[in-house]
């Protein structure tokens, strides 16, 4: 929702270790919503409340790109232990880079 706000540079890439995010988002939604939130199998999407916020703050034209977790790459490294903190109530030090 945020980026919405913001300036976007042409060329904006997400990135993420998450297939399921990436193939949830460009590929499977599409279905979902058609087949009203049901799953090809016929159950209820899991998560429908997320996936429907996602749907909304979409943005047309960024881009999601895989990066493998836990295998180095620094802003994923960062990414991981903010979330690992914030999940277990833990304080940590947020910075910008400009």
């Amino acid at each position: 929702k945020e980026l919405k706000n913001l300036p976007l540079h042409p060329n904006l890439t997400i990135r993420t270790d998450s297939k399921y995010l990436i193939d949830g988002f460009e590929t499977w939604i599409k279905g979902w919503k058609n087949k009203g939130w049901r799953t090809a199998s016929g159950k209820p999407v899991s998560n429908q409340d997320l996936w429907k916020a996602l749907d909304v703050a979409r943005i047309e034209g960024i881009k999601l790109e895989y990066v493998k977790g836990h295998s180095g790459d620094k802003d994923n490294d960062r990414v991981d232990k903010i979330a690992v903190s914030f999940s277990k109530k833990i304080e940590i030090k947020l910075s910008h880079r400009r």
